[in-house]
């Protein structure tokens, strides 16, 4: 399978790949930065406080860390709510991050191996992806659920 790109000209299955890579490789490393707050609140008087500590049970950081701070924030004048979520990524966490991106990759091949085999018979580029999420979302929707539930 050969990536075509817009001027016609073809990379190699090994260079589609390393371009994976790399767009899998940016992609972590911008996870990070992104600022998501899950729970938004709507009044000032709170106070949100993220701490890690690897390889530490949720129980011993709520003892060691947890419970101090909300002790030492609770005696802030004005504070009106004091919020703690424990993140913890353990290693089926990890597996599934592992298990999800290859479903991504999985289906990035099939769209653009569509594409191609499209561009081939004669289909503009606009026309090909119109064609291709008609013609392989079944599949990639039955792969990726097979997947995910097995």
């Amino acid at each position: 399978m050969d990536f075509i790109n817009m001027d016609g000209k073809s990379l190699s299955p090994f260079s589609t790949i390393l371009v994976f890579t790399a767009f899998i490789l940016i992609g972590l490393s911008l996870i990070p930065i992104l600022d998501i707050q899950l729970s938004p609140s709507r009044s000032a008087n709170n106070l949100s406080v993220s701490y890690s500590w690897p390889n530490a049970s949720a129980r011993l950081i709520e003892q060691e860390v947890t419970s101090t701070l909300e002790g030492l924030f609770s005696s802030i004048k004005g504070l009106i709510n004091i919020n703690t979520v424990i993140y913890h990524i353990n290693l089926m966490s990890l597996i599934g991050i592992i298990v999800m991106s290859g479903i991504i990759l999985n289906d990035s091949i099939l769209k653009i191996d569509t594409i191609n085999q499209l561009r081939k018979n004669g289909y503009s580029l606009l026309k090909a992806l119109h064609v291709v999420d008609r013609r392989r979302l079944k599949p990639i929707l039955m792969t990726s659920l097979t997947t995910i539930l097995a």
